[in-house]
């Protein structure tokens, strides 16, 4: 079974072509809503996902791995689900999970606060 329900990699797929096309449209790049939030029920790992690209399983988005400094950038999501499997940790997505609020807020937020943190 996948690790993102296909619904929410829908919404993913879209933002990840509405960005690819940004450049070639002279538009500025978008600032995406997190559609998906992974976390780690027994870690302290949390992942805000905007884009997909359904080529290469590759997402965009901000990453926590609880250890002081989230970052915004890409997470290959086989490698991910690969090592979980490997290292026995779990991985959740939330699936009441609903922001208004862009991606370069809770990036903003999450560097003050040294985590990403429920808003």
């Amino acid at each position: 079974m996948p690790l993102i329900p296909e619904h929410l990699r829908r919404e993913l797929v879209l933002n990840y072509r509405i960005t690819d096309v940004a450049p070639h449209a002279e538009v500025a790049t978008p600032d995406h809503r997190p559609e998906v939030r992974l976390f780690t029920p027994n870690a302290n790992a949390v992942w805000l996902l905007t884009e997909l690209n359904p080529d290469t399983n590759v997402a965009f988005g901000l990453g926590d791995l609880g250890v002081g400094s989230p970052e915004l950038g890409y997470i290959d999501l086989d490698e991910l689900e690969a090592l979980a499997a490997v290292e026995g940790f779990e991985i959740e997505v939330d699936l009441e999970f609903d922001t208004m609020r862009r991606l370069s807020e809770w990036a903003e937020r999450a560097r003050v606060a040294g985590r990403i943190e429920d808003w």
